[in-house]
C-alpha cells in the first residue's frame, strides 16, 4: 500500500501468495445474514456503470414501466426510467456474493423469479422489494438455473445446465422435476400463451410443442435443423420462430411450429447469440466472435428471413436482450455494460461508461486527484495488462500504456516522472517525463527484467529486488550494482520502501520467517530484524519507527523499537480474506480484500477491534488509499472504484438477524457421527444441514424432511479442526447455527 509516491509496488506473484484470513463462530453467522446498511452511506462509487457485474438477464415487469436484472456477484438492478438509473439489491434472500444471478421472470407486476448458480430460485411478491428462497432437491451436476419462464400466474418451468427441467404449479413456491422432459436434454422455454409453448432440447438436437399448457409434450420433426447445440432461439409468432445454432453460428427460420426449418443466415465468426423481436417483422441478435475480440449486432425487417449486421464498436459486453416497447430495447451483458436502442435496434446509445473494464491490480496515489493504476485486460482472446492514469481523483481515466506481460510494476516519483517494468514474455524496463504520454526504453546493466519489487526516491536513485537480491542504480536504471543486505538465499524480498532519501525499508519471506530490512544510507547497508513466522505480509508505514504489518487475519504492530510484535487477531460479523491495509495514523485504518458479504473493515482503536465498513459493491477489493481522516479511495476487481469521504462510517446495527439461535450438536468434541438436535425447532420439511470449514467452504450439506428429528451426520472423513454448523429453511425463515470440533 502506497502511503507516498516513492513506496513499492508489490508484485502479482506477492499478492498470490497473501495467505487467507479466518474468522472463526462469526463466519458461520455471517453467511446466513448479510451486513445491515448504516443510516448514512460510507462508500459512494465513482465508476460510471451502476454496478461492476456482468448482467445475464433483464426483463420488463409486466404492467409497469420498471426493468429488473439479474446479475453475477448476488446482485438485482432496478430501473424505473427506461435503465437510465439503476437501484440495486444486493445478496437478495441473504446469498453471499459468490453466487451469479442467471435469470428473471416476472408473471406479473409483482411476483417475479430470479435462478442462480446453486440450485436456488428467488421469489418476490412485491415487484423485487423482498427475496425469499426455494432451494430445488436435485442430484448430480446440475447446479446452475438457466432459464425460468412462466405459463401463467401459477405454472412455471425451470431449466438446469445439465438439461433437466422442474416445474412449479402453486406459483414458485415448490418444485418438482417434470419426470416427462427428464429424457431430454432441455436448455429453454417459451410460452406464447397459456396453452402453446416450446422447449428446446439437446438429446436430440429437437424442439419440444406443447398446446395444453405443459400437460403434454411432443417431439416436432425438425427437418432441416443440423444436429447441433441451439444457442437461442425466440418464437416471433404461435408458427414462426428462429434458432441459433452455436457450433456453425447458422440461423434458421421455420413457419410450421417447428416442424420444418430453413437456414436463413451463416456467420463463422460468432460464438454466442441472443434474440429478440419487437414485433412479428422487426428482431435484433447480438453475438461475439469466437476469439471474444468484439460483438455482432444483426438486425431483420421482414420477421428473420434476413439478416444485415450494423456496426457495433462493443466488446464482449451483450448477453441478454431486453424488449421494452415495439421500438425500444437494451443490451446488456459483461461488466455491467448497457446500450439502448429507440429505432427497433438500428442505432444505439451507450447508458454508462468506463475506462477500466477488468481488475485492477495496484494502484499508486500521487495526491487526492492524479494516481496510476494496473489493471487487467478484460477481453477475450486479448492478454495482458493495462497502465492508466488518473486527474481527477479516479473519475476518469486515461489508458496510456498496454503489455503483453502478466505483471507490472510501477515506481512515479512524481506526476511526470515514473518508472515502469514489465516481465515475460516481454520483458522492459521503460521510464517517463511527461506522465505517462511517451515512454523511453531504458537499456539496463547488471540486472534482471523480471524484477519482485522496485521503488525510486528520485529520478537517478532507485532499488530493484529479484528474489533475495536486491540492486541500485543512482543513474535512472541505466546501471545496477548489487547490494549485499543479509537475506539468504531461499528468501524472497516482497516490498521497498523510501520513507525518505536516506531511510529505506525491506519485507522479506522464508520458509520459516518474515523480516524487515532497514537502511539508514539510502540503501547502501542493511540492519535485519525478525518479524515472525509469518510468511507473506502487507506493510503499512506510518513513520521511521511505526509499522504495521498485516498477515492473513493477524495485525502486528512494532514494540520496543520494533524488537518485539505485539499481534491482535482481526475478527468481525464478516469473514474476508484480506488484500490491503490502509492506516491514517496509528489508531484509524481500514483492511480490504474479497468477502462473502463485506470487503472492508474499518478500526478507529489500532486494530483492537473492527467494523464493517459498508461500500455497496460485492467485488473484492485490491487497494485502499487514505489521504485524510475522511476521504479516501478504493479500488478492486472488474474495475470497480470507490470513496469515501466521510471516513468510511460504519454500521451501528448487529449485523446478525435474531433468528440465528445456537443449533445444539451432541457429542461435542466428536470423532465420527454427531447428532443434531432438531426436535424443538418444528417443521423440518423444505430445510437443509450445511457443515463449513474455517475457510467458509462447505464440506458437507443434505437437505432434510419431516422424519428428520434428530438426524445423525457421519463426519469421521473430516481432518481434525473446528467447524461450523447451520441448519436453514429454504426460504430463511428458520436459521439455526453451531460450533463443532473433530478430534
Amino acid at each position: 500500500m502506497k502511503t507516498k509516491p516513492y513506496i513499492s509496488q508489490v508484485s502479482a506473484k506477492s499478492n498470490l501468495l497473501i495467505m487467507k484470513c479466518v474468522h472463526c463462530l462469526l463466519l458461520v453467522l455471517c453467511l446466513s445474514s448479510p451486513v445491515f446498511l448504516s443510516a448514512q452511506q460510507a462508500w459512494t462509487r465513482i465508476n460510471a456503470a451502476p454496478q461492476e457485474n456482468d448482467i445475464n438477464d433483464m426483463c420488463l415487469i409486466p404492467g409497469t414501466n420498471s426493468i429488473i436484472a439479474a446479475c453475477n456477484g448476488s446482485t438485482i438492478m432496478k430501473s424505473n426510467d427506461g435503465g437510465q438509473s439503476w437501484n440495486l439489491t444486493l445478496y437478495p434472500g441473504n446469498l453471499y456474493n459468490e453466487f451469479d444471478l442467471t435469470c428473471v421472470c416476472f408473471i406479473n407486476n409483482n411476483s417475479g423469479f430470479v435462478g442462480t448458480s446453486d440450485r436456488i430460485i428467488l421469489r418476490t411478491s412485491d415487484g423485487g422489494i423482498k427475496w425469499d428462497t426455494c432451494k430445488i432437491s436435485i442430484e448430480g451436476l446440475s447446479r446452475r438455473i438457466i432459464d425460468i419462464e412462466s405459463v401463467n400466474d401459477t405454472t412455471l418451468y425451470a431449466c438446469f445446465d445439465f438439461g433437466e427441467v422442474y416445474k412449479s404449479t402453486d406459483a414458485g413456491i415448490t418444485w418438482s422435476e417434470d419426470i416427462a422432459l427428464a429424457d431430454y436434454y432441455c436448455t429453454k422455454v417459451q410460452f406464447l400463451n397459456d396453452s402453446l409453448g416450446f422447449i428446446s432440447s439437446g438429446n436430440p438436437n429437437i424442439f419440444l410443442k406443447t398446446i395444453d399448457g405443459g400437460q403434454n409434450w411432443s417431439e416436432t420433426t425438425t427437418i432441416g435443423l443440423p444436429s447441433e447445440f441451439i444457442s437461442d432461439y425466440c418464437f416471433v409468432t404461435d408458427s414462426i420462430g428462429i434458432a441459433c445454432l452455436s457450433e456453425s453460428t447458422r440461423f434458421f427460420k421455420t413457419t410450421d411450429m417447428g416442424n420444418t426449418w430453413t437456414e436463413v443466415y451463416n456467420d463463422w465468426r460468432a460464438a454466442y447469440w441472443k434474440i429478440a423481436f419487437f414485433d412479428a417483422m422487426n428482431g435484433i441478435a447480438t453475438g461475439y466472435t469466437f476469439y471474444g475480440y468484439f460483438d455482432i449486432l444483426l438486425i431483420t425487417e421482414d420477421g428473420g428471413s434476413t439478416w444485415q449486421e450494423k456496426p457495433v464498436d462493443t466488446q464482449r459486453e451483450d448477453q441478454c436482450i431486453c424488449i421494452l416497447d415495439d421500438n425500444t430495447c437494451i443490451k446488456a451483458g459483461y461488466l455491467g455494460m448497457m446500450h439502448k436502442s429507440t429505432d427497433k435496434g438500428i442505432n444505439w446509445t451507450q447508458l454508462n461508461q468506463r475506462t477500466i473494464h477488468s481488475d485492477i491490480l495496484s494502484v499508486q496515489m500521487l495526491d487526492e486527484t492524479v494516481g496510476f493504476a494496473v489493471a487487467e485486460m478484460g477481453y477475450g482472446g486479448v492478454s495482458g495488462l493495462e497502465i492508466a492514469k488518473t486527474i481527477d481523483g479516479g473519475h476518469n481515466w486515461t489508458i496510456f500504456k498496454s503489455t503483453c506481460s502478466s505483471s507490472a510494476l510501477l515506481s512515479f516519483i512524481s506526476i511526470d516522472t515514473g518508472y515502469l517494468v514489465t516481465d515475460q514474455p516481454c520483458p522492459g524496463f521503460i521510464r517517463t517525463t511527461n506522465g505517462g504520454v511517451s515512454w523511453t526504453n531504458v537499456l539496463v546493466s547488471g540486472v534482471t527484467l523480471i524484477p519482485d519489487a522496485i521503488a525510486f526516491y528520485d529520478y537517478n536513485n532507485g532499488l530493484i529486488a529479484d528474489g533475495y537480491k536486491l540492486y541500485k542504480t543512482t543513474d535512472a536504471g541505466n546501471n545496477w550494482m548489487e547490494i549485499t543486505t543479509g537475506l539468504s538465499a531461499n528468501s524472497f524480498i516482497q516490498t521497498v520502501y523510501f520513507y525518505n532519501s536516506d531511510v529505506v525499508f525491506i519485507t522479506a519471506t522464508n520458509q520459516s520467517n518474515t523480516y524487515l530490512l532497514k537502511s539508514n544510507d539510502g540503501g547502501q547497508t542493511w540492519d535485519l530484524k525478525e518479524v515472525g513466522e509469518l510468511g507473506n505480509v502487507i506493510p503499512n508505514y506510518l513513520s521511521d519507527e511505526i509499522i504495521f504489518f498485516l498477515s492473513g487475519n493477524k495485525l502486528l504492530k512494532p514494540f520496543d523499537g520494533g524488537s518485539t510484535w505485539n499481534s491482535t487477531t482481526i475478527t468481525s460479523s464478516c469473514y474476508i480474506d484480506f488484500k490491503s491495509m490502509s492506516f491514517i495514523d496509528q489508531d484509524t485504518g481500514f483492511v480490504a480484500g474479497n468477502g462473502s458479504y463485506c470487503n472492508i473493515l474499518k478500526t478507529i482503536d489500532g486494530g483492537n477491534t473492527w467494523n464493517v465498513s459498508n461500500t455497496s459493491v460485492t467485488s473484492g477489493i485490491n487497494v485502499v488509499r487514505f489521504f485524510d481522516i475522511n476521504n479516501a479511495l478504493a479500488f478492486g476487481e472488474k474495475g470497480v472504484i470507490i470513496q469515501t469521504t466521510s471516513g468510511g462510517i460504519v454500521s451501528t446495527k448487529n449485523p446478525l438477524v435474531e433468528h440465528n439461535q445456537n443449533l445444539k450438536v451432541f457429542p461435542n468434541p466428536f470423532t465420527g457421527r454427531i447428532t443434531v438436535a432438531l426436535s424443538e425447532i418444528g417443521t423440518l420439511k423444505d430445510s437443509y444441514l450445511q457443515v463449513f470449514d474455517l475457510y467458509g467452504k462447505c464440506v458437507y450439506s443434505t437437505n432434510l424432511n419431516s422424519s428428520d428429528v434428530n438426524p445423525v451426520i457421519n463426519l469421521q472423513w473430516l481432518p481434525q479442526g473446528v467447524y461450523f454448523i447451520r441448519f436453514a429453511t429454504n426460504d430463511n425463515q428458520s436459521i439455526r447455527n453451531g460450533k463443532i470440533v473433530k478430534l
